[in-house]
């Protein structure tokens, strides 16, 4: 490709990135880690041209998202206190659900100067593999280590053999084992 160049920047500012004008600005499951969406909403808004479009993808509310809960619900069994309440979502802290809650797109987007087309759903694959390690490596890897790490012994080998046991139960006639969830793809233009 020669249209596309990539930088490294703050997202809240965009500081090092050209001050474009931008047809189409893309954020892929990563405003709802930010300390401050709000400002990050407003940097691209700057950078876009007009008529310009912002397309985002934010997960849907936990019992939607089952690459999330599906591991945290297995620990659960085992060790309860382990988990926070497996619905809960907190908008005011960044996280995989910030954006769970359509009325807080809109809110946010508004806020910083844009309006929401439409917000569509769209189930996702996120983990695929033939392989049952492979299921528990991934999902080691994606925030049940460091939630493991933390529980009395026995419980990784009671939560493994679980895991385990429902990829098992999962896979498909392909053959594959999938962990997936929805995503709201959001479409919003400059207000």
């Amino acid at each position: 490709m020669r249209n596309l160049a990539l930088h490294v920047a703050d997202a809240t500012t965009l500081a090092g990135v050209p001050a474009g004008p931008y047809d189409v600005a893309l954020a892929r499951w990563g405003l709802m880690y930010l300390d401050d969406p709000i400002a990050a909403l407003r940097a691209v808004l700057a950078r876009l041209a007009t008529p310009g479009v912002l397309v985002a993808a934010m997960w849907a509310e936990p019992a939607r998202v089952d690459w999330w809960r599906l591991p945290r619900a297995l620990l659960a069994r085992h060790a309860p206190g382990a988990v926070a309440d497996l619905d809960a979502t907190d908008p005011d802290r960044a996280g995989v659900f910030r954006y769970a809650d359509p009325a807080r797109i809109e809110r946010d987007f508004a806020t910083a100067g844009w309006r929401v087309e439409r917000v569509e759903e769209m189930w996702v694959p996120v983990m695929e593999s033939g392989a049952v390690d492979d299921l528990v490596a991934w999902c080691l890897a994606f925030g049940m280590g460091r939630l493991l790490a933390a529980c009395a012994p026995g419980v990784r080998e009671a939560w493994e053999a679980d895991l385990r046991a429902e990829g098992e139960r999962r896979r498909a006639r392909d053959g594959v084992i999938r962990l997936d969830g929805i995503t709201l793809v959001v479409v919003a233009s400059p207000s």
